[in-house]
């Protein structure tokens, strides 16, 4: 079954996590869909977020990524409130090396990641 999904304004990228659907815009905000009725749910705004062009979300530590211009964003898909910008594409302010691993098995509908942090083989 193939469902389209009408959103206004600049989007830019989707994820599911659960039954709920989170699309990116051009600003800082987030807009959340219910995942079967398409009927919006509210809207997630993220202080600091400017021109987000991606996100992915993790079934294991629940957590939305969102990158822009300046980084990821780490967003909790549980408690929007918190949120934080968890890896900068400024090294001098990045404290160790983290590689965000996705994995995915269509058929089972499983995303997974991992984070690794490498500071020590640095």
């Amino acid at each position: 079954m193939c469902r389209t999904v009408c959103v206004e304004g600049d989007a830019r990228a989707m994820t599911q996590l659960d039954n709920k659907l989170f699309v990116v815009f051009g600003s800082s905000k987030i807009e959340v869909y219910d995942a079967q009725t398409l009927n919006q749910l509210s809207v997630i705004k993220v202080k600091g977020l400017k021109d987000p062009h991606d996100i992915v979300s993790c079934r294991d530590d629940r957590q939305l990524y969102v990158a822009d211009s300046d980084g990821i964003w780490r967003v909790s898909a549980t408690d929007p409130r918190h949120s934080e910008n968890w890896l900068t594409t400024d090294t001098a302010k990045v404290s160790r090396a983290v590689r965000i691993e996705l994995f995915t098995a269509p058929l089972l509908d499983r995303i997974s990641c991992r984070e690794f942090d490498y500071s020590s083989d640095i």
